[in-house]
């Protein structure tokens, strides 16, 4: 057996090397600062473009909007992180930028747009789509127009200043920008520190009219300029600007915020260690009272009040009744120490992340970065889910190690896979989005797990089973299970574990709400210092709410603490998906195919991070319980 153990483990390891090698190129950072050299070519790439209030939905730039496109568009290769996200760049071959040179109302094309081509522009504007165009690795957020002279001041903060000067523009209700102004800042070593876009120009869009009445075509020119100043920025700094509009508007309320709901939450987390101490305590010292009272004998409750003179009130140690089958295995075991497995892989992952955040590694221009590193921590992580899993099911005395291995391998990426891949599909086959993941990702993610992650569990559950010794409980289970008795509804299961979520999810709900709204709003989030701190005060409210839970739940003679604690733990991620799926709909507003897009993807997000929610804090969950259910049976002596 141990040969074959240590068989299973060379091969994964070596499986694993052949991966660091070939996901090193994914993980890396962007490429080294480019050194430019007089009148180099500088290349602009466009991305997908889309409805402002709807990120969900984009489409490929060039095939949504044909202006100045050429029959054969080059694209960029992308990296695994930023195919996983649905990017794409578009090389606009339109713009001739060579460095340091200046440009002055160049030329970038003449295009005779067609009544229906006008229609179809006219209809992006009034759901004010918007675009990002890349120089040097720096992205500019522009809108493709306005809707009207009012709306020139839009979120971004790229309409022209000049826009309301122009003669042809007044009283237009739609205005098509036909001239971008870019302003490039270098730095002495030559290298492309900042870029400014903007567009200007902006023409009335409506087609001409001939005159018999019918709607002809319309001339329209495409023009650019380019000034290069010189800034003394280092190029490893050029990132910061991405961060300055989130944290001088909102820091200091987002601090306030957090601090003062964490002081909320850890008030009422305090009271209540604070009570469960103090009540278990008073059972230990009545359980030793009612031992001596018997002479040393161990007794129960009912007992001891039957036996006392004058019938005073009787005194209820439900838990101390079940310790003959709280230590008895629950049903579905596989699943259980599966699920368990998982979440600590995930929990795992989880500080990992945050540190790399913590550390400036997902800074914005590391585009797809954050997707690569979860990607492939999670696969090398997977040693641990099946270590966990193992350890845990033994102790369950299962004996179908490799179905409880298998499963830890599929519970968690199989369905995230599956729901992807449906996203892909309705997306390739019906709605011709942009978010499109390409076949070779998906054979890599799909290669990374039959490499890497499945061998890691096999191996980590045999080591899990084989470096686990089941020890004696230290209360006997009896041979016939206890009868669970009938109780309130309020002490229910599920009504309990309802309750749990709530003050757990109080602790996150500010933090939650700045993250979505980061996503929503394409900003970038910086502020990993908080979420680390905010996730360590979710670890600690959730054990201490779980545990008293459980406590309330053993009182009433309820002795399946096992899923229980896990439920109770992952409770938080109801409300986390209720949140967030109702957050994502009243942000967006979006009519026909980007509609049945924009629910197919708020849908699939919002089940995938309240999995992850559940699954971490159950793990969570269910261990601190477990200590505790041991701590408390352990120290109630018992012959």
């Amino acid at each position: 057996m141990k040969g074959r153990v240590w068989r299973y483990a060379r091969r994964a390891v070596q499986n694993a090397m052949i991966v660091v090698v070939f996901a090193g190129a994914f993980v890396a950072k962007l490429g080294e600062a480019r050194i430019y050299s007089d009148l180099e070519p500088v290349d602009v790439w466009v991305t997908r473009i889309g409805p402002y209030s709807n990120p969900f939905e984009s489409y490929d730039f060039y095939k949504k909007v044909p202006i100045c496109s050429r029959r054969e568009v080059e694209h960029k290769p992308l990296r695994l992180g930023e195919a996983l996200r649905g990017e794409r760049y578009s090389k606009v071959s339109a713009l001739q930028i060579r460095f340091l040179q200046r440009e002055d109302d160049a030329l970038m094309c003449e295009m005779t747009l067609d009544p229906q081509t006008v229609a179809d522009l006219s209809q992006m504007l009034i759901q004010q789509y918007t675009y990002e165009m890349v120089v040097d690795g720096l992205p500019s957020r522009l809108f493709l127009g306005i809707a009207d002279l009012d709306a020139a001041m839009l979120p971004f903060g790229n309409s022209s200043s000049g826009s309301s000067s122009d003669p042809h523009a007044q009283g237009s209700p739609l205005l098509l920008y036909t001239h971008l102004q870019f302003s490039i800042a270098v730095n002495k070593e030559k290298r492309i520190v900042e870029v400014a876009l903007k567009p200007k120009k902006p023409v009335p869009l409506h087609a001409a009219t001939s005159e018999n009445g019918e709607a002809s075509d319309l001339l329209v020119a495409f023009t650019y300029s380019v000034e290069w100043i010189e800034k003394d920025v280092k190029y490893s700094m050029r990132h910061q600007k991405y961060y300055e509009s989130f944290e001088v508007e909102d820091l200091e309320l987002h601090w306030n915020s957090i601090i003062h709901a964490s002081m909320t939450v850890l008030v009422v987390a305090a009271f209540f260690s604070f009570l469960i101490l103090r009540i278990v305590r008073k059972d230990f010292m009545e359980h030793e009272r009612m031992r001596k009272a018997s002479g040393g004998v161990d007794v129960s409750a009912a007992e001891l009040v039957a036996d006392e003179a004058g019938g005073g009130a009787e005194l209820e140690f439900g838990w101390k009744l079940v310790r003959g089958d709280v230590f008895r295995p629950p049903r579905y075991a596989l699943l259980l120490s599966a699920m368990v497995g998982v979440g600590v892989q995930l929990l795992t992952l989880a500080g990992f992340m945050l540190t790399l955040g913590v550390f400036d590694v997902f800074h914005p221009l590391n585009n797809g970065t954050l997707v690569t590193c979860a990607v492939v921590s999670y696969s090398f992580t997977a040693g641990l889910a099946g270590y966990v899993s193992g350890s845990v099911y033994k102790q369950m005395e299962g004996r179908m190690w490799m179905r409880n291995a298998v499963l830890a391998a599929a519970l968690f990426c199989g369905p995230v896979f599956v729901i992807f891949a449906l996203l892909n599909s309705v997306s390739v086959l019906f709605l011709d989005s942009a978010r499109v993941v390409p076949l070779w990702s998906a054979l890599v993610v799909v290669i990374l797990w039959a490499v890497v992650t499945f061998p890691l569990t096999i191996v980590g559950s045999i080591f899990g089973r084989n470096a686990t010794k089941v020890s004696r409980p230290p209360c006997h289970v009896n041979s016939v299970a206890r009868p669970i008795p009938q109780t309130e509804w309020y002490r229910r299961p599920p009504v309990m574990a309802a309750m749990s979520g709530i003050i757990p999810f109080i602790s996150i709900y500010l933090e939650l709400y700045y993250v979505l709204q980061t996503v929503w709003g394409y900003k970038v989030f910086s502020l990993y210092e908080v979420l680390a701190l905010v996730f360590f005060m979710l670890l600690l409210v959730v054990s201490i709410t779980t545990i008293s839970s459980i406590y309330f739940q053993l009182v009433v003679e309820d002795y399946r603490w096992q899923w229980s604690s896990f439920f109770y733990g992952g409770a938080v991620s109801m409300y986390v998906f209720g949140y967030t799926f109702g957050f994502f709909v009243r942000s967006g507003s979006s009519t026909g195919s980007g509609l049945v897009l924009h629910l197919l993807h708020i849908s699939a997000y919002s089940i995938i991070l309240s999995s992850i929610f559940f699954l971490i804090f159950g793990s969570v969950g269910f261990f601190c319980v477990k200590l505790f259910v041991y701590f408390v049976f352990t120290s109630v002596k018992s012959d």
